[in-house]
């Protein structure tokens, strides 16, 4: 499959982006991540993302916490009051909702995607919620459900291992011990953030580098005399699968190596009209 050069759309605009400046808020306020940000010296970035460069000024004397949490709680009710009308930038949505359709996702977990392709994609961002600590499972879901305004139960079904964002690699819990939100929020590659954010043609271009579109077979049914009783139930239920449109349908092939699985399957997404 060729490459494709992704032009990127910028999830900043004059600025810092006031959905990633109201979620910054709300992990600094409500969540209580202003507590470390004054021992942090390597996240001075981050109050000056917020405008708050005279934190971090070397003339100037840095402000008392009472001063300073009295300064973010301000700025957060100020985005708070905003946030119904703030979203994420219009190509993300776009190739968010291009994946739901294909995996069937919800509301809360086309959000927390969206959400965790711009954590891999913002350093201030990803500085921010650094400063929330190692989190727990129970942790990353109060964390989602404060940051994003979501029920927790949602939040909890969304990151739930037989939840479509994992069972499809989208999002995936990469962590088995107390770790970083970016590391708990774990994406199919290093690439998908710039993919979900560029403008792409079709799903393929979205999934590039990770999943790629199979050779034509080599082989025809006729080569596969040998299971045909299998494949009398196999290929109608395939047929009504498809023309039913239902998701989460697998089918599982095993047997030695070289035995022909990879071109059975080639051979049959062919026969019933499919990648």
């Amino acid at each position: 499959m060729a490459r494709t050069k992704f032009r990127r759309v910028s999830t900043v605009a004059n600025g810092l982006a006031p959905i990633i400046r109201l979620w910054m808020l709300r992990m600094l306020v409500p969540l209580g991540g202003h507590r470390s940000l004054s021992l942090a010296w390597d996240k001075e970035d981050v109050p000056r993302a917020l405008g708050l460069d005279h934190w971090v000024d070397g003339e100037a004397e840095p402000p008392k916490p009472k001063a300073a949490f009295a300064e973010l709680a301000r700025l957060h009710q100020q985005a708070e009051i905003q946030s119904a009308r703030l979203r994420t930038p219009p190509q993300l949505q776009r190739n968010v909702a291009r994946l739901g359709d294909l995996v069937g996702l919800s509301r809360t977990e086309t959000s927390v995607l969206e959400f965790a392709v711009l954590l891999h994609d913002d350093s201030v961002l990803a500085k921010t919620s650094d400063l929330l600590g190692e989190l727990s499972s129970n942790g990353t879901v109060e964390v989602l459900a404060t940051v994003l305004a979501l029920p927790g139960q949602d939040v909890r079904g969304a990151l739930a291992p037989s939840g479509k964002l994992s069972r499809s690699g989208l999002v995936a819990n990469g962590a088995y011990t107390e770790s970083s939100l970016k590391n708990r929020l774990g994406l199919l590659s290093h690439a998908f953030p710039q993919q979900m954010l560029g403008e792409a043609t079709d799903i393929m271009e979205l999934m590039q580098g990770t999943v790629s579109v199979a050779p034509p077979p080599q082989l025809a049914l006729d080569d596969f005399l040998h299971v045909t009783d299998l494949l009398k139930t196999l290929r109608p239920y395939l047929k009504q699968t498809l023309n039913a449109g239902r998701h989460g349908v697998n089918v599982f092939v095993h047997g030695p190596p070289g035995t022909g699985k990879s071109e059975l399957a080639r051979v049959l997404a062919k026969d019933i009209g499919s990648e």
